[in-house]
Protein backbone atom coordinates (compact mmCIF):
# COMPACT_ATOMS: atom_id res chain seq x y z
CA UNK A 1 0.00 0.00 0.00
CA UNK A 2 1.24 3.49 -0.88
CA UNK A 3 0.48 6.26 1.61
CA UNK A 4 0.87 9.95 0.96
CA UNK A 5 0.76 13.06 3.11
CA UNK A 6 -1.30 16.12 2.27
CA UNK A 7 0.86 19.15 1.43
CA UNK A 8 -0.46 21.20 4.35
CA UNK A 9 -1.94 23.84 2.03
CA UNK A 10 -5.43 25.25 2.52
CA UNK A 11 -7.83 26.99 0.17
CA UNK A 12 -6.91 30.28 1.81
CA UNK A 13 -3.22 29.61 1.12
CA UNK A 14 -4.01 28.74 -2.48
CA UNK A 15 -5.99 31.94 -2.97
CA UNK A 16 -2.95 34.01 -1.97
CA UNK A 17 -0.64 31.82 -4.09
CA UNK A 18 -2.76 32.17 -7.24
CA UNK A 19 -3.69 35.82 -6.72
CA UNK A 20 -1.51 37.56 -9.31
CA UNK A 21 -2.90 41.04 -9.93
CA UNK A 22 -2.13 41.24 -13.61
CA UNK A 23 -2.12 44.27 -15.90
CA UNK A 24 -3.36 43.75 -19.44
CA UNK A 25 -1.85 45.46 -22.45
CA UNK A 26 -3.57 45.15 -25.81
CA UNK A 27 -2.37 45.96 -29.30
CA UNK A 28 -1.07 44.50 -32.54
CA UNK A 29 1.56 41.78 -32.37
CA UNK A 30 4.10 43.86 -34.37
CA UNK A 31 4.30 46.23 -31.40
CA UNK A 32 5.97 43.46 -29.37
CA UNK A 33 9.76 43.47 -29.44
CA UNK A 34 11.64 40.66 -27.70
CA UNK A 35 15.09 41.33 -26.25
CA UNK A 36 16.08 37.87 -25.09
CA UNK A 37 19.84 38.20 -25.47
CA UNK A 38 20.14 40.69 -22.63
CA UNK A 39 21.31 39.62 -19.16
CA UNK A 40 17.68 39.70 -18.07
CA UNK A 41 15.41 38.74 -21.00
CA UNK A 42 12.62 41.28 -21.54
CA UNK A 43 9.98 42.17 -24.05
CA UNK A 44 8.93 45.69 -24.98
CA UNK A 45 5.47 46.54 -26.22
CA UNK A 46 3.61 49.69 -27.10
CA UNK A 47 4.08 52.57 -29.49
CA UNK A 48 6.54 55.45 -29.22
CA UNK A 49 7.01 54.96 -25.46
CA UNK A 50 7.10 51.14 -25.05
CA UNK A 51 6.69 49.37 -21.74
CA UNK A 52 9.49 46.95 -20.80
CA UNK A 53 8.72 43.81 -18.81
CA UNK A 54 10.82 40.86 -17.65
CA UNK A 55 9.89 37.61 -19.39
CA UNK A 56 10.52 34.37 -17.52
CA UNK A 57 10.06 30.70 -18.30
CA UNK A 58 6.23 30.73 -18.28
CA UNK A 59 6.06 33.93 -20.29
CA UNK A 60 8.47 32.59 -22.92
CA UNK A 61 6.53 29.33 -23.18
CA UNK A 62 3.27 31.23 -23.63
CA UNK A 63 4.76 33.51 -26.28
CA UNK A 64 6.31 30.60 -28.16
CA UNK A 65 3.00 28.73 -28.18
CA UNK A 66 1.05 31.80 -29.27
CA UNK A 67 3.37 32.47 -32.21
CA UNK A 68 3.41 28.86 -33.37
CA UNK A 69 6.69 27.60 -31.90
CA UNK A 70 6.67 24.32 -29.92
CA UNK A 71 7.55 25.48 -26.38
CA UNK A 72 9.73 22.47 -25.46
CA UNK A 73 11.77 22.93 -28.65
CA UNK A 74 11.98 26.68 -27.99
CA UNK A 75 13.26 26.12 -24.42
CA UNK A 76 16.20 24.07 -25.73
CA UNK A 77 17.49 26.85 -28.00
CA UNK A 78 20.23 29.31 -27.14
CA UNK A 79 19.16 32.88 -26.38
CA UNK A 80 20.24 34.22 -29.77
CA UNK A 81 18.33 31.45 -31.55
CA UNK A 82 15.24 32.16 -29.46
CA UNK A 83 15.53 35.86 -30.28
CA UNK A 84 15.80 35.27 -34.03
CA UNK A 85 13.00 32.69 -34.21
CA UNK A 86 10.54 34.62 -32.05
CA UNK A 87 11.27 37.91 -33.83
CA UNK A 88 10.69 36.22 -37.20
CA UNK A 89 7.39 34.71 -36.10
CA UNK A 90 6.19 38.02 -34.67
CA UNK A 91 7.02 39.84 -37.92
CA UNK A 92 5.00 37.30 -39.90
CA UNK A 93 2.02 37.48 -37.57
CA UNK A 94 -0.83 39.91 -37.91
CA UNK A 95 -2.78 39.50 -34.69
CA UNK A 96 -4.50 41.58 -32.08
CA UNK A 97 -3.03 40.41 -28.77
CA UNK A 98 -3.39 40.82 -25.03
CA UNK A 99 -0.31 40.58 -22.79
CA UNK A 100 -0.89 39.76 -19.11
CA UNK A 101 1.89 40.91 -16.79
CA UNK A 102 2.95 42.67 -13.63
CA UNK A 103 6.28 44.00 -12.40
CA UNK A 104 6.75 41.14 -9.91
CA UNK A 105 6.23 38.06 -12.12
CA UNK A 106 6.88 39.79 -15.44
CA UNK A 107 4.98 38.42 -18.43
CA UNK A 108 2.47 35.79 -17.34
CA UNK A 109 1.02 34.95 -20.75
CA UNK A 110 -0.06 36.27 -24.13
CA UNK A 111 -3.44 35.52 -25.66
CA UNK A 112 -5.59 36.53 -28.59
CA UNK A 113 -7.27 39.87 -27.92
CA UNK A 114 -10.85 39.70 -26.69
CA UNK A 115 -10.65 36.18 -25.22
CA UNK A 116 -12.53 35.70 -21.96
CA UNK A 117 -9.85 34.51 -19.53
CA UNK A 118 -10.70 32.82 -16.22
CA UNK A 119 -8.45 33.86 -13.34
CA UNK A 120 -7.28 31.00 -11.10
CA UNK A 121 -7.64 32.90 -7.83
CA UNK A 122 -11.26 33.70 -8.68
CA UNK A 123 -11.97 29.97 -8.98
CA UNK A 124 -10.46 29.49 -5.53
CA UNK A 125 -12.69 32.28 -4.23
CA UNK A 126 -15.65 30.47 -5.79
CA UNK A 127 -14.70 27.29 -3.94
CA UNK A 128 -14.54 29.26 -0.69
CA UNK A 129 -18.22 30.20 -1.02
CA UNK A 130 -18.92 26.49 -0.38
CA UNK A 131 -15.80 25.12 1.36
CA UNK A 132 -14.33 26.65 4.54
CA UNK A 133 -11.15 28.66 3.95
CA UNK A 134 -9.13 26.10 5.96
CA UNK A 135 -10.17 23.18 3.75
CA UNK A 136 -7.15 20.98 2.93
CA UNK A 137 -5.69 20.88 -0.57
CA UNK A 138 -4.73 17.43 -1.86
CA UNK A 139 -3.08 18.58 -5.10
CA UNK A 140 -2.88 21.91 -6.91
CA UNK A 141 -1.04 23.69 -9.71
CA UNK A 142 -1.66 26.39 -12.27
CA UNK A 143 0.46 27.27 -15.29
CA UNK A 144 -0.07 28.38 -18.89
CA UNK A 145 -1.17 24.84 -19.82
CA UNK A 146 -3.33 23.53 -17.01
CA UNK A 147 -5.01 24.31 -13.71
CA UNK A 148 -5.83 21.67 -11.13
CA UNK A 149 -7.29 21.99 -7.64
CA UNK A 150 -8.21 18.98 -5.46
CA UNK A 151 -9.87 20.15 -2.24
CA UNK A 152 -11.61 18.18 0.53
CA UNK A 153 -13.67 19.30 3.49
CA UNK A 154 -11.76 19.89 6.76
CA UNK A 155 -11.94 17.63 9.80
CA UNK A 156 -14.48 19.86 11.56
CA UNK A 157 -17.05 19.61 8.73
CA UNK A 158 -19.82 16.99 8.61
CA UNK A 159 -18.74 15.82 5.15
CA UNK A 160 -15.33 14.97 6.61
CA UNK A 161 -16.89 12.13 8.62
CA UNK A 162 -18.66 9.79 6.21
CA UNK A 163 -18.20 6.07 5.61
CA UNK A 164 -18.09 3.15 8.05
CA UNK A 165 -18.09 5.08 11.31
CA UNK A 166 -18.31 1.94 13.49
CA UNK A 167 -14.98 0.74 12.08
CA UNK A 168 -13.43 4.21 11.98
CA UNK A 169 -13.08 3.97 8.19
CA UNK A 170 -13.63 7.57 7.15
CA UNK A 171 -13.77 9.21 3.74
CA UNK A 172 -13.92 12.95 3.18
CA UNK A 173 -15.84 14.55 0.35
CA UNK A 174 -14.45 17.20 -1.95
CA UNK A 175 -14.18 18.36 -5.55
CA UNK A 176 -11.61 18.35 -8.32
CA UNK A 177 -11.31 21.43 -10.55
CA UNK A 178 -9.57 21.10 -13.92
CA UNK A 179 -9.01 23.66 -16.64
CA UNK A 180 -7.22 23.35 -19.97
CA UNK A 181 -5.65 26.80 -19.94
CA UNK A 182 -3.58 26.23 -23.06
CA UNK A 183 -6.76 26.02 -25.15
CA UNK A 184 -8.68 28.40 -22.84
CA UNK A 185 -11.47 25.92 -22.10
CA UNK A 186 -14.08 26.42 -19.42
CA UNK A 187 -13.24 24.97 -15.98
CA UNK A 188 -14.39 21.39 -15.39
CA UNK A 189 -15.65 20.02 -12.10
CA UNK A 190 -15.66 16.47 -10.68
CA UNK A 191 -16.62 15.05 -7.30
CA UNK A 192 -13.74 13.75 -5.18
CA UNK A 193 -13.68 11.19 -2.35
CA UNK A 194 -10.59 10.88 -0.11
CA UNK A 195 -10.34 7.74 2.05
CA UNK A 196 -8.18 8.48 5.09
CA UNK A 197 -6.99 5.00 6.08
CA UNK A 198 -5.20 4.42 2.77
CA UNK A 199 -4.98 8.07 1.57
CA UNK A 200 -6.72 7.08 -1.67
CA UNK A 201 -8.31 9.69 -3.89
CA UNK A 202 -11.22 8.74 -6.11
CA UNK A 203 -12.77 10.88 -8.84
CA UNK A 204 -16.52 10.30 -9.19
CA UNK A 205 -17.52 11.13 -12.78
CA UNK A 206 -20.77 13.02 -13.23
CA UNK A 207 -21.47 14.22 -16.79
CA UNK A 208 -24.25 16.48 -15.53
CA UNK A 209 -21.70 18.77 -13.84
CA UNK A 210 -20.82 21.31 -16.50
CA UNK A 211 -19.73 24.94 -16.65
CA UNK A 212 -20.81 26.22 -20.04
CA UNK A 213 -18.76 29.22 -21.11
CA UNK A 214 -20.27 29.63 -24.57
CA UNK A 215 -21.16 33.29 -24.97
CA UNK A 216 -20.64 33.91 -21.23
CA UNK A 217 -18.78 36.80 -19.67
CA UNK A 218 -16.05 36.22 -17.11
CA UNK A 219 -18.40 37.08 -14.23
CA UNK A 220 -21.09 34.75 -15.59
CA UNK A 221 -18.56 31.89 -15.73
CA UNK A 222 -17.68 32.43 -12.05
CA UNK A 223 -21.38 32.39 -11.11
CA UNK A 224 -21.97 29.17 -13.08
CA UNK A 225 -18.91 27.62 -11.49
CA UNK A 226 -20.08 28.38 -7.94
CA UNK A 227 -23.52 26.91 -8.70
CA UNK A 228 -21.98 23.67 -9.99
CA UNK A 229 -19.69 23.41 -6.95
CA UNK A 230 -22.77 23.59 -4.71
CA UNK A 231 -24.53 20.96 -6.80
CA UNK A 232 -21.53 18.63 -6.66
CA UNK A 233 -21.29 18.96 -2.88
CA UNK A 234 -25.00 18.22 -2.42
CA UNK A 235 -24.52 14.65 -3.68
CA UNK A 236 -21.16 13.86 -2.03
CA UNK A 237 -22.64 12.05 0.96
CA UNK A 238 -24.61 9.76 -1.37
CA UNK A 239 -21.48 9.06 -3.44
CA UNK A 240 -19.56 8.01 -0.33
CA UNK A 241 -22.43 5.71 0.70
CA UNK A 242 -22.30 4.08 -2.76
CA UNK A 243 -18.58 3.53 -2.31
CA UNK A 244 -18.97 1.68 1.01
CA UNK A 245 -21.94 -0.30 -0.34
CA UNK A 246 -19.52 -2.07 -2.70
CA UNK A 247 -18.33 -4.03 0.35
CA UNK A 248 -21.51 -6.06 -0.04
CA UNK A 249 -20.66 -7.14 -3.57
CA UNK A 250 -18.32 -10.19 -3.50
CA UNK A 251 -16.00 -10.88 -6.41
CA UNK A 252 -16.54 -14.63 -6.48
CA UNK A 253 -14.02 -17.30 -7.37
CA UNK A 254 -12.05 -15.33 -9.96
CA UNK A 255 -11.03 -11.94 -8.52
CA UNK A 256 -8.22 -11.60 -11.08
CA UNK A 257 -10.60 -12.07 -13.99
CA UNK A 258 -13.05 -9.62 -12.48
CA UNK A 259 -10.32 -7.04 -12.01
CA UNK A 260 -9.24 -7.43 -15.65
CA UNK A 261 -12.83 -6.98 -16.86
CA UNK A 262 -13.39 -3.86 -14.76
CA UNK A 263 -10.03 -2.32 -15.68
CA UNK A 264 -10.52 -2.97 -19.40
CA UNK A 265 -13.97 -1.37 -19.26
CA UNK A 266 -12.35 1.74 -17.79
CA UNK A 267 -9.77 1.88 -20.58
CA UNK A 268 -6.70 1.17 -18.46
CA UNK A 269 -3.72 -0.02 -20.55
CA UNK A 270 -2.74 -3.70 -20.45
CA UNK A 271 0.57 -2.95 -18.74
CA UNK A 272 -1.23 -1.18 -15.90
CA UNK A 273 -3.81 -3.97 -15.68
CA UNK A 274 -1.01 -6.52 -15.38
CA UNK A 275 0.50 -4.61 -12.47
CA UNK A 276 -2.88 -4.50 -10.72
CA UNK A 277 -3.37 -8.24 -11.26
CA UNK A 278 -0.01 -8.89 -9.60
CA UNK A 279 -1.40 -7.22 -6.47
CA UNK A 280 -4.40 -9.54 -6.06
CA UNK A 281 -2.45 -11.91 -3.74
CA UNK A 282 -1.73 -8.94 -1.45
CA UNK A 283 -5.42 -8.70 -0.53
CA UNK A 284 -6.12 -9.92 2.98
CA UNK A 285 -8.29 -12.78 1.68
CA UNK A 286 -8.61 -12.81 -2.15
CA UNK A 287 -11.25 -15.56 -2.03
CA UNK A 288 -13.64 -13.34 -0.04
CA UNK A 289 -12.67 -10.01 -1.57
CA UNK A 290 -15.33 -7.51 -2.57
CA UNK A 291 -15.69 -4.84 -5.20
CA UNK A 292 -14.64 -2.40 -2.47
CA UNK A 293 -11.22 -4.10 -2.32
CA UNK A 294 -10.69 -3.85 -6.07
CA UNK A 295 -11.65 -0.19 -6.16
CA UNK A 296 -9.12 0.55 -3.43
CA UNK A 297 -6.50 -1.50 -5.25
CA UNK A 298 -6.93 0.70 -8.33
CA UNK A 299 -7.00 4.04 -6.57
CA UNK A 300 -4.10 3.26 -4.24
CA UNK A 301 -1.85 2.62 -7.23
CA UNK A 302 -2.26 6.30 -8.10
CA UNK A 303 -0.23 6.99 -4.92
CA UNK A 304 2.77 5.12 -6.31
CA UNK A 305 5.63 7.66 -6.04
CA UNK A 306 6.79 6.59 -9.50
CA UNK A 307 3.57 8.05 -10.95
CA UNK A 308 3.57 11.84 -11.36
CA UNK A 309 0.40 13.38 -9.91
CA UNK A 310 0.17 15.53 -13.06
CA UNK A 311 0.18 12.51 -15.35
CA UNK A 312 -2.83 11.00 -17.09
CA UNK A 313 -1.99 7.66 -15.44
CA UNK A 314 -2.57 9.14 -11.98
CA UNK A 315 -5.95 10.56 -12.88
CA UNK A 316 -7.03 7.52 -14.91
CA UNK A 317 -6.52 5.21 -11.93
CA UNK A 318 -8.51 7.50 -9.62
CA UNK A 319 -11.24 7.94 -12.21
CA UNK A 320 -11.40 4.20 -12.93
CA UNK A 321 -12.15 3.48 -9.28
CA UNK A 322 -14.86 6.14 -9.17
CA UNK A 323 -16.45 4.89 -12.39
CA UNK A 324 -16.63 1.33 -11.03
CA UNK A 325 -18.41 2.63 -7.92
CA UNK A 326 -20.85 4.64 -10.04
CA UNK A 327 -21.73 1.54 -12.07
CA UNK A 328 -21.73 -1.07 -9.31
CA UNK A 329 -25.50 -1.31 -8.98
CA UNK A 330 -25.90 -2.08 -12.67
CA UNK A 331 -23.61 -5.14 -12.87
CA UNK A 332 -24.31 -8.83 -13.22
CA UNK A 333 -23.74 -10.47 -9.82
CA UNK A 334 -22.08 -13.49 -11.49
CA UNK A 335 -19.70 -12.06 -14.11
CA UNK A 336 -19.68 -8.36 -13.12
CA UNK A 337 -20.36 -7.28 -16.69
CA UNK A 338 -22.33 -4.03 -17.03
CA UNK A 339 -25.98 -4.87 -17.71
Amino acid sequence: MFLRNLPGTTLEDLSAQFDQRLITWGGVSQQITPALEEDTPVIRFGGSDPHEVFVGKDGLASMATFFGIPPKFFARLERDQQQYLLRTQIERADKEVSVFFNDEVGVSEIRKAGEVRVRPHRLVEGLMTVFPAHSPIVDSWSDQNELRIDVIFPEDHELAHQGDLTEGDISRGGVRVIQDRKNNHAPELEKLVWRLVCTNGMEMPDPSLRVSATGATELEIYALFEAEVRRAVDSLEEEIQHFYATREQPLGEDPTGTLRRLAQEQGLPNRQIGRLEDLIPSLEDPSSASLFDLVNLMTNQANNPEIDVRSSTHRNLQRAGGSVVAEHSERCSACHRIV
